[in-house]
């Protein structure tokens, strides 16, 4: 965690750099095909357009993997297919009139279709039976404008501009079964700007930044429904829930690195966080009356086709709505406005060369909200959630550097916890601040450079979890695990590092059993899985490389999370058993 990540950063952030244009012209490649049927093309390059002034670069890739989920009632193959493209297009400015001046405008452009990800196992493992096929793509543009000056010696100014949007489409069958009950449709579309505003400071003793944050975000989602069957098979529904929300959120930061003394260094940082949320939805229901076949007074013009609904009057599908026998019609709004203050402190000492301890504390959260049950329209405004954090962080280095260890043992309270009340499988559900919890654990991960061109390297993470407070409409979970926190994982492996052309790594990691839900049910528990993963390349030109990987190469199922629903089992599976071979070119 760090004071300069704001929203939704409750267990901190992981920040990837895309490669920048440089002043030297390259260009590189890569082509994949795998089993289950899959592709990977990729190409990337850039340089100079005016000599160390103007630089730019391109990036394009196309991705495919069918999968092996099989639909047994649309007889598809591909039920849990991915299918992406992307684009990143980046320019730098670096003008010889200001060479104290840096800005980098990169354009992210990606285009994504996927299959289902929940499946129901009631025919076998990796099955789904939804008679209607389920697609969902969603298309986004990322815009980032970022500029630098040097003011001096010692201060920098950095200004980040962002801009995100996104459409997204989703066709669903809404019991996810062979029965004919219905579909929804999902529409979506988002509009996110940000800008930040960091003072850097730098010296021999003193390292810092202070910083503005700024972000306003729009989100619309309109959900759909069509001969969507109730009441045991007499009745369905069709119509709309619409949802608007609005975001804006101020932050001001700053966090500061000082070596007081020789060998310690004392971190000191602070987020004031101000948020305003709005969320508006309405719905509207029109009820239908179905009629089997067989009591009809006479025939239908074909044989075994069912009857055609029989719209039911307003008056009606309102009074069964306030019998709570179907959905009612509403339109609420809710807002949420709240301020945050997040500290971090922190004490670093370097009590041998190659050797640090350090010892922090560090608050995070995630902001608060509306929340509108899905069918009855329940407005719940919850506010923002805690986490508070002790570590304690031993990093190491041995043998001349060929043997590297980070260790890390933690605790950390969890406040104000934001729980899912009603059944989390149904759409009745709202999010209130029901629940308070605690957990603590600790890592640790070891790198060995064995030769020149071997090394070995192993991790391990173990962790307890408790909810020491949620009660969930009458339901205890106090005492419970959280969800999705196994009680260990491990990994251990050996590379070869480039040697006569060949390189290659092999990795083993297993997860250990957990829950996919609070209730810690049978039905929610989701198995130990080990992976083991493999690649090897050799080159066959310096600047031509054959490669041949496999991942999941046991075939463990690897069940990522389960439930039940009606008596049937539905699970979210990883990746299959994939085995591939390819093509890399780097002139």
């Amino acid at each position: 965690q760090s004071t300069a990540q704001g929203r939704n950063s409750l267990a901190g952030a992981v920040i990837l750099q895309s490669r920048q244009p440089t002043s030297d012209w390259d260009a590189r490649a890569r082509v994949l095909t795998t089993q289950p049927r899959g592709h990977q093309y990729a190409i990337a390059g850039g340089g100079p357009l005016i000599e160390d002034q103007l630089l730019f670069r391109i990036a394009l890739e196309d991705r495919y993997t069918r999968g092996d989920v099989f639909n047994v009632t649309n007889n598809d193959d591909d039920a849990a297919r991915e299918d992406t493209q992307t684009g990143r297009f980046a320019v730098t400015l670096k003008p010889a009139a200001l060479p104290d001046y840096r800005a980098d405008l990169s354009v992210h452009v990606g285009n994504n279709e996927f299959g289902d990800t929940l499946h129901d196992v009631e025919f076998g493992e990796r099955t789904e039976s939804a008679n209607v096929r389920y697609n969902e793509d969603y298309d986004s543009e990322i815009y980032s404008l970022e500029q630098f000056l040097l003011l001096g010696d010692y201060f920098d100014l950095t200004a980040i501009t962002g801009w995100v949007d996104g459409d997204g489409f989703r066709t669903a069958d809404f019991d996810r079964t062979e029965e004919r009950g219905g579909f929804s449709t999902f529409d979506l579309t988002e509009e996110r700007f940000s800008q930040e505003l960091r003072l850097g400071y730098t010296n021999d003793r003193l390292r810092g930044v202070v910083g503005l944050y700024y972000e306003d975000s729009e989100r619309a989602l309109r959900n759909d429904g069509e001969g969507v069957v109730i009441a045991g098979g007499l009745a369905s529904f069709g119509g709309f829930v619409n949802t608007e929300d609005q975001t804006e959120t101020w932050a001001a930061f700053t966090e500061f690195d000082w070596d007081f003394v020789r060998d310690w260094t004392l971190t000191l940082g602070l987020r004031v966080n101000r948020e305003e949320a709005v969320r508006q939805a309405q719905s509207e229901v029109d009820l239908a009356l179905l009629v089997p076949v067989d009591s009809l007074p006479f025939p239908l013009p074909l044989p075994g086709n069912p009857a055609p609904p029989i719209p039911l009057p307003d008056a009606i599908s309102d009074a069964l709505a306030d019998q709570g026998i179907a959905p009612p019609d509403y339109d609420v709004q809710g807002d949420e406005t709240k301020t945050v203050l997040l500290p971090k402190v922190g004490l670093t000492w370097r009590y041998l060369p190659n050797h640090s301890a350090a010892l922090t504390y560090q608050e995070g959260y995630r902001s608060g909200g509306i929340s509108v049950s899905f069918f009855g329209g329940t407005v719940s405004e919850f506010d923002p959630e805690y986490t508070r954090t002790g570590e304690l962080a031993l990093r190491s280095r041995w043998l001349g550097g060929r043997l590297e260890g980070n260790f890390n043992l933690f605790y950390t309270d969890w406040d104000d916890q934001q729980v899912l009340i009603g059944d989390s499988t149904g759409f009745n559900t709202i999010t209130t601040n029901a629940g308070s919890s605690h957990l603590y654990g600790g890592e640790a991960e070891l790198l060995w450079r064995l030769s020149r061109h071997w090394e070995t390297f192993a991790s391990v993470g173990l962790l307890e979890t408790e909810f020491d407070e949620f009660n969930n409409d009458g339901q205890d979970f106090a005492g419970n695990e959280f969800p999705f926190a196994p009680d260990y994982s491990t990994t251990v492996g050996i590379a070869l590092l480039p040697w006569n052309g060949w390189e290659g790594q092999l990795s083993v990691s297993r997860t250990g059993e957990h829950f996919s839900g609070p209730e810690n049910t049978d039905d929610r528990e989701v198995p130990t899985r080990t992976l083991v993963n493999a690649k090897i390349g050799y080159a066959i030109y310096p600047s031509l490389k054959i490669f041949t990987f496999g991942r999941n190469l046991l075939d463990d199922d690897n069940i990522q999370g389960q439930f039940s629903s009606d008596g049937r089992l539905a699970r979210r599976y990883g990746e299959p058993r994939t085995v591939g071979v390819g093509l890399e070119w780097q002139p």
